[in-house]
């Protein structure tokens, strides 16, 4: 077997980049656009993979009536099309990076080159299923707001679009995009062909709701990369000479033009619909007794969560019940649908929470008040299976998956918590299962709301949510700005798939709003040897072994104190404003891209006498609970080897307790205080 190679650290572009035009009415009180300085989060390393590798993993299988070897054989007969003296296709008769204009010129004999297989492969393959594009000139219609189009690509004859203009290409009808190296064979440092197709994977996975994976295609001179993005991973294939060998190029075309839709990575059971003048998603979920039921999108409440490559992709709706089992159903109640993937071996929220009632026993009816009732919960099937990434790279063969070694960078962290670029870092596959939930409350992300005071009591709603949690030994580890919400004049706590019992060696996500010693994963608190000691037997000698880390309830609380720090530090007090410089300092210094600037910010006492007047009695309160945060921090962690015994659950209801009071504070001090984002450059 040939060893694993290394991941190359890519990154996604910028969240304030331009984004697919809106399509769904997005909410009322916020912009619908959500910043990179926000979250400042990116996506993760691109794994390169064997070409071999690739095309069996990711490209769908080839149609039965295709044969690479026949169309390459009779491609070689046409002297047009390739050169016997040269060795190569004949348009090609010198390198693309001694071209006068490489761009136009390569895009255009890759455009014939694709009609010339294609028009062999259709002989016995019937009609292909893509065509090909240049990126237009002009941009007409509503993709004219658009980030622009990939250089070249393939897309789909029969539009799956529902654009005015029949004649606009669009990028909702796009399977592959392509990427074409400026200064091409010049310098290994400029990767403008990569940024490319990653912008355009990006755009396309966050833009479209219809969307489970797509592809790409990078040209540096004459080398090639295949490019696969899903849910679990971003990978490229090793480059080929695509002049010289055209076979893989051959291979690549025909497997993706004679494929089924859901091959190209659409998602059949999400279609996109005309509803009056606005485009909506009808959106079936079929639950575990057979019954199917289909919504209609009437907005969207969230979809930061699909702002990734990888990761859940969550999207959450305001939608209505338009039918069941084919029959039309006439029924204007809102409910709230969840579309995201979890990890595979997590349990779906609604069974999750199951398992927690069932633990909290008669205090389960006080409980349900701070949690979202499940009204209809199922996995997404696709072509008569689960539709998990499984599928999409089943095509790997068996005992070969270490080839594509891929894990999210850093043991778990995601880039903005890089600390090293070790090459020999490789990644795992963390595979994922697509799912859907339907929800009784209609509700708002905490980062939505514009009331201050409105923040704060729902953040003291969701943590008494989480006391209760804690008090049957079950912590959250994914608190957020996205998963605390608001519904009427209550907060509630959503996305439990990776909630967990203590002790638990689950994994979870780790994201900005995350425990310092998670993104660490160890304990970042234990006492230090002290002036005076022994040097025979000082009190405090640090072990020889790493304690085993896990997660407790102390790291929920601190998350909840980043939402805090978070919505004080990021936002203004009137619409249009503008942060002070000294606020955006303190911004970044309590969200840099480092763990170790972002526990150093954590360790210092924050400073708030540059926030705006009506800010500052709540961030006093704020500064005071990251006092109390530490002080519990290196209560619990005095005694080793650590473990949650009832000492250390004292200290966590001491710590609810202080933190409840802050929280009731901040309430009072609020009231009549209204927050914005801030106007650009700062947001």
């Amino acid at each position: 077997m040939e060893k694993p190679l290394p991941i190359r650290h890519l990154t996604s572009p910028r969240r304030s980049q331009p984004r697919l035009a809106p399509t769904v009415p997005r909410p009322q009180l916020t912009c619908s656009v959500t910043s990179m300085e926000e979250y400042d989060s990116e996506d993760g390393g691109v794994c390169v993979a064997p070409l071999k590798h690739f095309k069996s993993a990711a490209l769908p299988p080839l149609c039965e009536q295709v044969h690479i070897v026949n169309i390459n054989v009779a491609l070689r007969r046409h002297t047009r099309v390739w050169s016997r003296r040269l060795g190569r296709w004949s348009s090609f008769d010198i390198n693309p990076k001694d071209l006068r204009n490489p761009a136009e010129e390569v895009l255009k004999v890759l455009s014939d080159i694709f009609g010339a297989v294609i028009q062999e492969a259709e002989k016995t393959a019937g009609k292909a299923k893509l065509r090909f594009g240049l990126r237009p000139k002009t941009i007409r219609g509503p993709e004219r707001i658009e980030t622009s189009f990939p250089d070249a690509y393939l897309l789909l004859a029969d539009k799956r679009s529902l654009e005015e203009d029949a004649g606009v290409d669009s990028w909702h009808d796009i399977a592959v995009s392509f990427g074409l190296k400026q200064d091409a064979g010049v310098s290994d440092d400029c990767k403008d062909d990569e940024e490319k197709v990653i912008s355009a994977l990006h755009h396309i996975m966050h833009g479209d709701p219809c969307r489970r994976a797509t592809f790409g295609v990078t040209i540096d001179n004459t080398q090639m990369r295949f490019w696969f993005t899903c849910r679990a991973v971003t990978f490229m294939s090793e480059p080929f000479n695509f002049m010289t060998e055209p076979e893989h190029l051959i291979y690549f075309f025909c497997s993706l033009a004679f494929a089924r839709d859901h091959e190209l990575g659409w998602d059949p059971t999400i279609k996109r619909v005309r509803d009056g003048c606005q485009i909506q998603y009808d959106i079936s979920v079929q639950s575990e007794d057979g019954e199917t039921s289909v919504y209609r999108t009437t907005r969207v409440i969230s979809d930061f969560g699909a702002g990734d490559l990888t990761g859940q992709g969550t999207r959450i709706f305001e939608a209505t019940l338009q039918g069941r089992n084919g029959i039309s159903v006439n029924n204007n109640e809102r409910i709230v649908l969840k579309d995201s993937w979890r990890e595979s071996d997590q349990a779906r929220e609604d069974k999750i929470l199951e398992q927690i009632f069932a633990d909290l026993g008669e205090k389960a009816d006080e409980a349900r008040k701070y949690f979202l009732t499940v009204r209809d919960a199922a996995d997404v099937f696709v072509d008569g299976k689960i539709d998990d990434t499984v599928n999409l790279l089943c095509r790997l063969p068996v005992g070969e998956e270490p080839q594509l070694v891929l894990q999210t960078t850093g043991v778990g962290l995601p880039p903005g918590f890089i600390d090293s670029d070790d090459p020999s870092e490789c990644l795992k596959v963390q595979h994922k299962t697509h799912f859907r939930l339907v929800f009784h409350e209609v509700f708002q992300p905490v980062r939505e709301l514009q009331s201050f005071a409105a923040v704060y009591e729902t953040l003291q709603n969701a943590r008494e949510g989480l006391e209760l949690l804690h008090s049957v030994r079950w912590v959250h580890c994914d608190i957020n700005p996205e998963n605390v919400l608001r519904t009427g004049q209550s907060g509630k706590i959503t996305g439990l798939e990776f909630a967990k019992r203590l002790g638990s060696d689950a994994t979870h996500d780790v994201h900005r709003f995350t425990a310092c010693e998670i993104a660490y994963q160890r304990y970042l608190f234990e006492p230090s040897p002290r002036l005076g000691d022994s040097f025979q037997h000082p009190r405090n000698l640090p072990q020889s072994q790493r304690m085993p880390f896990s997660y407790n309830p102390l790291h929920d609380l601190e998350s909840l104190w980043w939402i805090q720090a978070w919505m004080i530090y990021f936002h203004v007090d009137h619409q249009d404003g503008h942060r002070s410089p000294g606020q955006t300092r303190w911004f970044h210094e309590l969200f840099p891209r480092s763990r170790a600037a972002r526990f150093a910010a954590l360790a210092t006492r924050i400073e708030y006498d540059m926030l705006p007047a009506s800010f500052r009695k709540a961030a006093h309160a704020l500064e005071l609970m990251r006092g109390g945060l530490i002080s519990a921090y290196a209560d619990s962690e005095e005694s080793a080897p650590w473990e949650y015994n009832e000492g250390v659950g004292k200290i966590a209801d001491q710590l609810h307790s202080y933190i409840s009071k802050c929280l009731q504070f901040c309430v009072a001090v609020s009231e009549g205080v209204a927050i914005f984002r801030p106007r650009a450059p700062d947001a």
